[in-house]
């Protein structure tokens, strides 16, 4: 396995646009329900004819919110036209987006106090609203799905399978993403702010046996 350097494929897809997307007044989190608009409808669909274009998709996961499985779902119709999508694919709720607790729904304007700006850039990367989640917990369970659902899976079939190359999809969001971004390449934590991924945005890695690292391939790749 090792001599022939297997390689591993990992996308990761932003959901396209979407309801909360065009209320920035708000604080969104997770907001599981929110649908895509009809120009996210049509992110997705783009994004479909340009994986089908471009990549061989050997298995798929995707967050459990609506704007995700919608994206997934509109994206492989086009992507498999014209036969229907074969895929069986995998919904978890650990690739949802960063939970914000008590904060989601409200007003960003009257949540973000002097004293919680304050607080906000004291404790950084371990900052959470009250009742969800920090940064931190976010890269922890999205680096742990990586090791466990895509990693240690190729790393135990390209035993028998030496020159192995597959290609994993993942539908889910931008934080949750620039979170694996930043664990994957090392950056620093103020990374996750800086480096902005649009909505059906792909964050492209390859892993290759013999480094047994991660390589960044594409950020924020967009088809049209």
């Amino acid at each position: 396995c090792m001599a022939t350097s297997p390689i591993l494929r990992l996308l990761f897809i932003r959901h396209g646009e979407s309801e909360i997307n065009v209320k920035p007044h708000l604080i969104n989190g997770r907001s599981s329900r929110a649908n895509l608009t009809p120009k996210g409808l049509e992110e997705a669909r783009r994004l479909g004819v340009g994986l089908r274009k471009d990549y061989t998709i050997d298995r798929v996961f995707c967050s459990t919110a609506a704007r995700a499985r919608q994206t997934c779902a509109e994206s492989l119709a086009q992507y498999s036209a014209p036969s229907p999508p074969a895929f069986d694919v995998k919904f978890l709720e650990g690739l949802e987006e960063i939970y914000q607790g008590e904060w989601e729904g409200k007003v960003r304007e009257e949540v973000y106090t002097k004293e919680e700006k304050s607080r906000m850039s004291e404790e950084g990367y371990d900052f959470k609203a009250p009742g969800g989640e920090s940064i931190r917990m976010v890269e922890e369970r999205m680096s742990a799905f990586v090791q466990s659902k895509v990693l240690d899976p190729f790393i135990a079939a390209c035993k028998d399978k030496p020159s192995l190359v597959r290609t994993v999809v993942v539908y889910g969001h931008g934080l949750a993403i620039r979170s694996f971004f930043r664990h994957a390449t090392g950056a620093d934590e103020g990374s996750v702010w800086l480096h902005k991924l649009g909505n059906t945005g792909i964050v492209e890695f390859e892993y290759k046996s013999q480094y047994s690292c991660w390589s960044l391939i594409n950020y924020n790749k967009q088809f049209g």
